[in-house]
């Protein structure tokens, strides 16, 4: 019996070693779940984890083996979490890369799709990046206030039957498709409405990793089925050995709504970039003293140019075109798309 409520100890403070930001309950039901030979009383096991958290009940003091360990920290620096910004890449070979961004799915529009998708195919393109807010996600907004457009079914069957015209526009170019702020809307949702689900499907492995959880947009719109490697995370893609592509939204605050987000993004990074987040067509060149010449994009939208929230703007519909040289180079065309779909 004393080896029993021993084994209970050590598993249960193994788990919340683990799992330290996770409530009690969800923590009790996983464990009774994950080894039910030691727990099948969900109060009892309560009671265990709060002793090994330090939370008094009446009878019962902390756990000794946590509370020395407490007392007798070692002295030495802890292990960081990790932050991994390493660059995302196309597959070697892929060096001819159509750009869209900002649809904002169900408020896109078709005319500069089908424009982005007709010069994609005259060039024959081989790649695809889709640099972020494709999905609205206007269910998760906090900026909604119409319940009428708080509709999760109705985007998600939009977004998904885009991406299959995309792929069935494109049936063997590779896709990339780079999460922006507005499908970051989705994750903000679970982090602060639904923490429990949240280490629920982290703790069984079906966290914001596994591209098969809901948390993931990936897996909630089950982009698998179109063969669309999705970042959903900040991590920028990197075309060639010099083109950064970030969607905006990294740069943090400081960086919105700038008179030339070209520019902007430039004295930013010092690198070549291009940017999507603004809706603008522009371009801006910095020479640098002794070595080579910076330029960045930014790159105009696909969405509706005058919606309720900002009808007065100065957005303009647009994509870009890059080729990769075998030296790692790039020539980029950042073209307009006017209202009876002529690029430019």
């Amino acid at each position: 019996m004393q080896t029993q409520k021993s084994d209970k100890g050590i598993t249960a403070l193994d788990f919340l070693r683990r799992n330290p930001t996770m409530p009690t309950t969800t923590a009790s039901r996983i464990l009774i779940k994950q080894h039910p030979k030691l727990f099948n009383n969900l109060e009892a096991v309560r009671k265990i984890i709060q002793r090994l958290r330090g939370v008094n009940i009446s009878g019962h003091t902390p756990d000794a083996q946590l509370a020395d360990e407490w007392r007798n920290i070692q002295a030495e620096i802890a292990e960081p979490i990790p932050c991994d910004f390493s660059p995302v890449r196309f597959s070697h070979g892929v060096n001819n890369v159509l750009i869209i961004s900002d649809a904002q799915i169900p408020f896109h529009e078709i005319i500069p799709l089908e424009a982005a998708a007709t010069a994609g195919k005259r060039e024959k393109v081989d790649g695809i990046l889709i640099n972020g807010d494709f999905w609205d996600c206007a269910e998760a907004s906090y900026f909604v206030r119409d319940p009428r457009l708080r509709d999760i079914t109705s985007e998600a069957l939009a977004v998904r039957s885009t991406f299959a015209w995309l792929r069935s526009e494109f049936p063997h170019a590779e896709i990339i498709y780079k999460l922006g702020n507005h499908e970051e809307r989705w994750h903000n949702k679970f982090l602060h409405h639904a923490p429990t689900i949240i280490a629920l499907l982290t703790a069984t492995g079906r966290g914001v990793e596994n591209s098969k959880s809901i948390i993931g947009v990936a897996g909630l719109l089950g982009l698998d089925d179109f063969k669309i490697r999705t970042i959903e995370t900040r991590n920028l893609v990197l075309l060639g050995k010099f083109l950064w592509c970030l969607h905006g939204h990294e740069m943090g605050g400081g960086a919105y709504n700038p008179i030339s987000p070209a520019r902007t993004v430039l004295l930013r990074t010092n690198a070549c970039c291009l940017v999507s987040h603004f809706h603008q067509t522009a371009q801006q060149t910095m020479t640098v003293l002794g070595g080579d010449p910076l330029v960045a994009y930014s790159l105009g939208c696909s969405c509706n140019l005058h919606p309720r929230w900002r009808p007065v703007n100065n957005w303009n519909w647009g994509f870009a075109l890059c080729r990769i040289g075998k030296d790692g180079g790039f020539r980029l065309t950042n073209n307009r798309v006017s209202p009876k779909g002529e690029t430019w």
